[in-house]
């Protein structure tokens, strides 16, 4: 690369920063004291998921909001319904599956503590698709995996959509 084009490249990249700073940009995940944790989402009780599925949900959702464990006082309580659906999305000309999708779906609610209403409710859903295979032991490990990633990225979903809410309460006078 010439070093024009890495000028260009760099006052490029220099230009869409000062447009991210002049729009109001703020981090949805910046630290507020210095330890690092937000005391927003410090303050995210997480009630515990049942099963296998629920428990990996369960502590990545408590990590998610306050991964130091510090005492901060709860102001809220997270509740988590999780629901996992498994169905053929393609089939061989023999009848057998050849494609599998993993459906795992969350329906939560945000409720505080203090008077027990909800102040976010909300249903997100991961779909995630394995081949099948001849050999079982690969299939097992594989919707296994599918399972995991796609619990993580509801996870994801909801960490976010908490966040949200709770940095708008933080902004309102």
């Amino acid at each position: 690369m010439s070093w024009r084009n890495r000028l260009l490249a760099a006052a490029g990249t220099g230009l869409m920063m000062l447009g991210l700073a002049g729009c109001g940009f703020h981090p949805l995940y910046a630290a507020h004291d210095r330890n690092g944790l937000d005391p927003a989402l410090a303050s995210v009780q997480v009630d515990q998921i049942h099963d296998r599925l629920g428990q990996v949900l369960t502590n990545q959702l408590r990590d998610g909001f306050n991964p130091t464990s510090t005492g901060v006082p709860a102001r809220y309580r997270l509740e988590v319904a999780l629901t996992k659906q498994e169905y053929d999305s393609a089939l061989r000309s023999d009848g057998t599956a050849s494609h599998t999708t993993v459906r795992i779906s969350a329906s939560y609610v945000l409720r505080g503590l203090a008077d027990g209403k909800p102040a976010v409710t909300g249903t997100v859903r991961s779909d995630n698709g394995l081949d099948v295979l001849d050999n079982q032991y690969a299939n097992t490990i594989g919707e296994q995996t599918e399972e995991l990633r796609a619990v993580r990225d509801v996870g994801d979903q909801i960490h976010e959509r908490v966040a949200l809410y709770l940095r708008q309460v933080a902004s309102k006078p």
